[in-house]
């Protein structure tokens, strides 16, 4: 495995690491619908999920990770199977952690997660979504940024994998901070459930 990928050599690897994207995206997504919006919570979940699924998947959890992952790698020609397989096993894991969390909390989920706060809103009372969608895109796009220098091999070559799940946690609840209401998903596959 380099900075995120598992072993595909064998069929039983590649079930195993789609097993954990699958589940730790449904955790992650009950974990933003559990945590009544604490950025914490949420940062705690994911290191420990982290810590569960790094060696086995890269602990991803998130497409727009994934992606990631899968461009810095450069292995367009044969890895794109590898790719489709994960964001399905993730978009699946988003459901199921909707899912489970209407099933739970007996309500959809929490507001903010799926529509923008008062903060995006215009002087005609309607919501400015181009707003949003450039925040989330930008916010993602720092997350992944971070998430790819902290798991390249050459620049944390001698960083243990706690010590780099912990500085993913930190810098994922430093983004979840500066959201300012826009739903601070960071997760397309939440965005899409």
């Amino acid at each position: 495995m380099e900075s995120g990928l598992p072993d595909t050599s064998s069929g039983k690897g590649l079930f195993t690491a789609l097993i954990f994207e699958f589940f730790g995206t449904a955790f992650m997504i009950c974990a933003y619908n559990y945590s009544d919006g604490s950025d914490y919570a949420r940062s705690f979940i994911y290191f420990v999920l982290w810590i569960i699924a790094v060696s086995i998947t890269g602990a991803h959890f998130n497409p727009a990770t994934t992606l990631a992952v899968f461009i810095h790698e450069q292995k367009y020609s044969y890895q794109k199977k590898l790719l489709l397989t994960y964001l399905v096993a993730q978009f699946l894991g988003a459901f199921l952690g909707i899912l489970i969390s209407f099933c739970v909390l007996k309500e959809g989920t929490i507001p903010p997660l799926l529509y923008p706060s008062t903060h995006y809103v215009n002087k005609n009372g309607n919501h400015e979504y181009l707003n949003v969608i450039w925040m989330e895109f930008f916010l993602t796009f720092t997350f992944t940024t971070i998430f790819l220098l902290l798991k390249n091999k050459f620049s944390t070559k001698n960083s243990d994998e706690i010590v780099k799940g912990l500085a993913i946690a930190f810098a994922f609840n430093a983004i979840l901070s500066i959201q300012y209401g826009s739903g601070g998903c960071l997760n397309p596959a939440l965005g899409v459930a």
